[in-house]
């Protein structure tokens, strides 16, 4: 289904602490299900039209974890981290009935494969558990996520037999995310699918091991620039 060209109009109709550094806010409003991915979407995503300190407005990309169309709910996982970060500070402050604008969905196309491993940090777990929960169940997955506590455990619908692997990284520590994606597949696969969100220069890691060293074509892997270092949203490019 193509992105919808204007924002949705929507409402605030929850806000709930998931972890200790995760909020969902749940959204209400007519017409989500111009929001609704196509089906096998790997960690679709949509747009907040939502506004700066200053009160101007901006637009932030966010997974959809969760779009329930019988109860007209879409939920978004966000990940917190002060007050300087328009999306943070939007999550810190939502309160039910606030108003703000929806547009998506955003897709990458991708083949379907026999097997998948999906890697990231805290700010990909959204997309990964949207999709554990709508893969086939008669594929095989892995999963390695980095975070700085046990949010993992706390956030990903593990109950289909994923290998699941959580690596702890303390703030100020080098990330170990790009080496575990190498240990886990040393070698070319044909058969396999790679997803990974993380920061820019971790995600490059495992973007040049699986372009160079795996060879896989573009259409089974997607290594996506979750955030940048130093850098707000619309200063970097999220797949190079």
């Amino acid at each position: 289904m193509p992105a919808i060209a204007e924002p949705l109009p929507a409402t605030v109709r929850a806000v709930q602490d998931i972890a200790p550094d995760m909020r969902r806010v749940s959204l209400g409003g007519a017409g989500l299900e111009a929001l609704l991915p196509a089906p096998g979407a790997l960690g679709p995503y949509l747009k907040l039209h939502l506004e700066d300190a200053e009160g101007y407005s901006c637009i932030r990309t966010y997974s959809i974890r969760r779009l329930d169309l019988e109860r007209g709910e879409l939920q978004v996982d966000i990940t917190l981290h002060g007050q300087d970060s328009v999306g943070s500070r939007f999550a810190l402050h939502a309160r039910e009935g606030d108003n703000v604008g929806v547009r998506g969905p955003g897709v990458i196309p991708a083949a379907p494969c026999v097997s998948y491993l999906f890697a990231g940090d805290l700010t990909a777990l959204p997309a990964i558990a949207y999709t554990l929960e709508t893969l086939p169940h008669d594929v095989e997955v892995d999963v390695i996520v980095e975070t700085p506590n046990h949010t993992a455990q706390c956030l990903l619908p593990c109950t289909r037999g994923e290998r699941l692997r959580c690596l702890h990284r303390p703030a100020g520590t080098p990330s170990r995310l790009a080496e575990a994606v190498r240990n886990a597949l040393p070698q070319p696969r044909g058969d396999v699918f790679v997803w990974a969100g993380a920061e820019a220069a971790i995600a490059r890691g495992i973007r040049k091991h699986v372009r160079t060293t795996l060879g896989l074509p573009a259409l089974n892997y997607q290594i996506l620039n979750y955030w940048k270092a130093g850098r707000a949203e619309g200063d970097f490019d999220c797949l190079t």
